[in-house]
């Protein structure tokens, strides 16, 4: 009897040694898991912050570059972007610029002239097109002139297509541009995305921005039919 009741002694001892080894793998187990779960969650936390990080970076730095189109380098300074080629593009675009305007001859091609003519835009610039390219003044027949006059007021907010100079304010500048990409045949979405971006930086009210994209849709839709 006393050989078996130190065999069940032992034998529950062991049992409890087992026990206590089964619970303490199985919190060790637990304890690897919430810490693979903590370093997973952080690693995603760090792979969010790096994302919106780098979408607001690009995001400043398509507005910094739009800005720079038009003679404002500060966006991309501030970002820390050299901006000597920016500097020296400029120079050479306001030295075309002028040369062109010297020599008298329009921004416009022919067909261009005809497709804005035909979309309802007499601006200064178009007309000073058609006097360039036809030797006389455009004069619209009387039906042309009243259709003309529900689309005259966006023409005359950008100024027609003379360039504004080196002094113009943002606004101007950039209206210049957008019309000469718009009568390029630039496509939608790009323009759409520039007048978005113009409307951030307060160069053009939300207002203008909405009328400049139905225009946009206008004129592409002659611009293609005309290509």
């Amino acid at each position: 009897r006393a050989e078996e009741s130190a065999v069940s002694v032992a034998q529950a001892q062991a049992d409890e040694d087992y026990r206590a080894w089964e619970a303490a793998y199985q919190q060790a187990q637990n304890d690897q898991s919430q810490a693979n779960w903590e370093k997973q969650f952080a690693y995603e936390q760090e792979q969010d912050s790096q994302a919106r990080e780098l979408e607001n970076y690009q995001n400043r730095l398509k507005k910094a570059q739009l800005q720079a189109e038009y003679g404002d380098l500060s966006g991309l300074q501030a970002l820390g972007v050299d901006t000597s080629e920016y500097e020296r593009r400029l120079a050479a675009n306001g030295t075309a610029v002028q040369s062109a305007v010297q020599s008298g001859e329009p921004t416009l091609t022919w067909p261009q002239t005809q497709a804005q003519i035909e979309a309802g835009n007499l601006s200064p610039g178009v007309l000073s097109a058609y006097r360039y390219y036809m030797g006389e003044d455009y004069r619209p027949a009387e039906n042309e002139e009243a259709d003309n006059k529900g689309t005259a007021g966006l023409h005359a907010d950008q100024r027609g297509l003379l360039d504004p100079g080196q002094d113009a304010s943002n606004r101007d500048r950039f209206l210049y541009s957008f019309t000469q990409s718009a009568n390029a045949g630039t496509d939608l979405q790009t323009l759409y995305d520039m007048l978005d971006t113009a409307a951030d930086l307060h160069w053009i009210t939300e207002d203008e921005a909405r009328r400049l994209k139905v225009q946009a849709e206008a004129n592409y839709a002659v611009w293609f039919a005309n290509k």
